[in-house]
């Protein structure tokens, strides 16, 4: 089975040969700790560490766009502008989660007027590289009306603001950009992506940013337009990103017509064996090596003890993929990061393939 089948055959509730399995991001500096000595070419590096680890997953176009760079802090990172006019400064791990600096939109009222980047500003050459050298499943990456979309309005905390008292320019703004997030899925699917991340941060570790009961007033019902855009246009599968528990948001997030759910952080308190019990069978759950403790500062021994008992919760029946609940960072350790992967193929076999075999 090769790798594309493998994943479908996951989606599909179905138990491939073996759990599959895959990151979208590795920190440059833990890639060059996996492959010893750089070829020169990030895209050979990254596809050298695919091998190596036997991964059939990967996501494209993760990160931030820069525009325009703007000058450098005393530290050396990129002040820069994205094509959404929001001025933001490195992270210590690059464009992947920088630091908001500054908003196009000064004023809620204004939303009427903020004129929206051309399609052309998201390129589709990422995706078309991995689809066409590769026989991975490819995923392309866009965002849902929350996490980035605070950017737009100056924060996380304007945007909860206007949520109560600008509800119908926010409500405007959130549909817009969600639909144009639809428009920019179709250009991945277009060159080649299998699959479709809708990633979009809706809770921390102790629940939701906002109660359910307001997401399902101004955020719910443009994901599912969202959604449903993408899935008339074709049939892929599309997994819904939120990091953070959760648990209480399960229920709506079935409801948006979606695939799949990731990360259900083990550390955040979203208990993996029960979110299969109740939604097994009508999502296809991502997750949750947990990169909190374990990945970073646990042993090898108890890194492959954690990927057997999650394979041994989450794989029956098919309908999940083995992943780290977060990003594989700088301070997780090479023989981890080995230790789960060795691990998910020595445990992840399902009975079927073992009878052929």
């Amino acid at each position: 089975m090769n790798h594309i089948d493998r994943v479908l055959c996951a989606f599909e509730h179905k138990e491939p040969d073996k759990v599959p399995k895959g990151e979208w991001f590795i920190d440059p500096a833990l890639l060059n700790k996996l492959i010893g000595k750089t070829s020169g070419s990030h895209f050979i590096d990254l596809l050298h560490v695919w091998e190596l680890l036997n991964m059939d997953i990967k996501a494209t176009n993760v990160g931030y766009e820069i525009k325009e760079v703007l000058g450098e802090d005393e530290e050396g990172r990129k002040i820069f502008k994205d094509c959404w006019g929001c001025v933001y400064k490195e992270s210590k791990i690059g464009l992947l989660t920088p630091a908001l600096l500054d908003s196009p939109i000064k004023n809620i009222d204004e939303v009427y007027e903020y004129e929206f980047p051309s399609l052309d500003e998201f390129k589709i050459d990422e995706v078309k590289m991995w689809t066409d050298k590769t026989d991975y499943f490819i995923f392309g990456v866009v965002s849902g009306g929350f996490e980035r979309l605070t950017s737009l309005v100056g924060g996380f905390e304007k945007y909860m603001i206007y949520s109560k008292t600008k509800q119908k320019e926010l409500k405007y703004l959130i549909r817009k950009y969600t639909q144009y997030q639809a428009e920019v899925a179709k250009k991945y699917i277009r060159a080649g992506a299998h699959g479709i991340i809708i990633a979009d941060d809706l809770a921390y570790n102790s629940g939701p940013f906002l109660s359910p009961d307001s997401l399902r007033e101004i955020l719910f019902p443009y994901l599912k337009e969202e959604v449903l855009s993408i899935k008339d246009f074709k049939n892929v599968p599309i997994i819904f990103h939120s990091d953070g528990n959760i648990t209480s948001l399960l229920d709506d997030i079935v409801k948006l017509g979606v695939d799949g759910v990731h990360p259900l952080e083990k550390h955040a308190g979203v208990d993996i064996g029960e979110v299969k019990r109740k939604y097994g069978d009508h999502l296809c759950l991502m997750g949750n090596i947990d990169t909190n403790y374990t990945l970073p500062y646990g042993t090898p021994q108890e890194v492959e003890e954690e990927v057997r008992k999650l394979i041994k919760i989450a794989a029956p029946g098919g309908g999940f993929i083995l992943r780290a609940s977060n990003l594989l960072t700088s301070d997780i350790p090479k023989v981890n990061v080995l230790a789960m992967y060795y691990a998910a193929e020595k445990y992840g076999v399902y009975k079927k393939a073992k009878t052929k075999d």
